[in-house]
Order: C-alpha cells, then structure tokens, then sequence
C-alpha cells in the first residue's frame, strides 16, 4: 500500500513504522539532561514547526541542561530554503 504525502508517493510502511516509533522518541526526550538545540523550519512539510516554540519544547524535554530554539521562516525539513514556492540550495 501507499499514500501521498504532498506530491510523493510514500510507501504506508513508512507512516506505520515511525507512527510506532513516536512513543519511543517522546519518552527519551523526557529523560534528557544534556543541552538541546532544536531547529524546525516554518515550511517543514513532516513536522509541525510548533515543537520549537520555547514553551512546547520546555514541556517535550523539561530537564534538558539548557534548550535553545529556532524556527527560521523559509527553511525546509531538508535544510532547503523556500524562495518564492521553490526549494533552493542554501
């Protein structure tokens, strides 16, 4: 089986094995203690750039040694920047 994620086709593996993986990701941000510096772009298509406002963050990982965040406007999941609709090389 498969689904369209945007204009891709995306095997439905892919969405069940990290769906399962979620969980598990969640629980060991919880636990850690080292410094984190999370960066999601504002067009990121897999993940809601939500995550990397400080307050959200602070309750993912709340005994992270310190968390800096960064939600750069035209960045891609790929680390693309999004010039006029395109996804460009930085």
């Amino acid at each position: 089986y498969t689904s369209h994620c945007g204009l891709v086709k995306t095997p439905a593996k892919w969405f069940r094995e990290h769906s399962e993986n979620e969980d598990y990701v969640f629980s060991l941000l919880k636990e850690m203690t080292c410094h984190i510096l999370a960066v999601t772009g504002c067009n990121d298509a897999q993940v809601s750039d939500e995550y990397c406002l400080e307050n959200k963050a602070k309750m993912i990982a709340p005994k992270a040694a310190s968390l800096e965040t960064h939600r750069p406007k035209n960045l891609t999941h790929v680390l693309r920047c999004m010039d006029d609709g395109q996804p460009s090389k930085l």
